[in-house]
């Protein structure tokens, strides 16, 4: 993998969400990769990430800010009982 590309997380797997994992899972984002997503419904979650062809792990918010560059937070403030917006900021 290039470590030249950015490592993105996904926080939120409504429409919104969705969409941009789709559109990095077809490239249409250079210099990016999906690296995972987390979501208030991991079981949600995890039936559209077996969709993708990249296959991003679906873990829990705290997980996922130790393994990208960016999280997109494209879904309710909450995400697994962790207040995103505030938690997300921070990092």
């Amino acid at each position: 993998m290039n470590r030249l590309k950015k490592r993105v997380g996904i926080a939120g797997c409504g429409t919104i969400g969705r969409k941009i994992a789709s559109e990095m899972d077809a490239g249409a984002v250079p210099g990016a990769f999906l690296r995972g997503i987390t979501s208030r419904s991991l079981d949600r979650a995890a039936r559209f990430a077996s969709t993708l062809d990249c296959h991003p792990p679906v873990i829990e918010i705290g997980e996922l800010v130790e393994i990208v560059d960016l999280v997109i937070e494209a879904g309710a403030r909450k995400c697994n009982g962790v207040d995103c917006g505030g938690d997300l900021v921070r990092r």
